[in-house]
């Protein structure tokens, strides 16, 4: 399978949380997480696709290191999960997937390529985060459907597709 490049926006084990502004070319920050919060890893997302929401498709990498703004990892696509956020004043809920990646460079994910193959409980844990994350913003996040690296690749593709479409 080819790598999938990762342009990564925050950094796993910080509760600074980023993001990047396309306007300024800037990485800026874009709130701080509550004591005891941290995002568990890497965040940042694919260049070149367009995500229902807008911005580019979300993706997070599974490391034992920690980059840094702005950092482009390849990665080996693992699977995705598929999902629904809403705010209070938005009454329909828009799609917000996100990728699950390993570095092509990594050793302790080295031999993991499906999402079955993670620890048992890992994904649930995931989930939840997200969860969480979101009600701090007053957001609904609802998982979908966890999708298998075959299907994640799928999602890159039509969302790359709906890219060139809006240009």
């Amino acid at each position: 399978m080819a790598s999938t490049p990762v342009i990564v926006e925050t950094p796993g084990r910080t509760a600074a949380k980023y993001a990047y502004e396309p306007e300024s070319n800037a990485f800026v920050l874009k709130r701080i997480l509550p004591v005891g919060m941290i995002l568990p890893y890497d965040f940042g997302f694919v260049p070149g696709t367009c995500a229902e929401d807008g911005d580019p498709l979300d993706a997070m990498v599974l490391s034992e290191v920690q980059t840094f703004p702005g950092c482009r990892i390849e990665c080996r696509l693992i699977g995705a999960i598929t999902a629904t956020q809403s705010e209070p004043d938005e009454p329909k809920p828009v799609r917000n997937d996100f990728l699950l990646v390993v570095p092509k460079e990594s050793v302790m994910w080295a031999d993991v390529s499906e999402l079955e193959q993670l620890p048992r409980g890992f994904i649930d844990q995931l989930e939840r985060f997200f969860q969480g994350y979101h009600a701090m913003e007053r957001e609904l996040f609802v998982p979908l459907e966890r999708l298998d690296a075959a299907a994640a690749a799928g999602l890159i593709e039509r969302t790359r597709r709906a890219l060139k479409q809006s240009a």
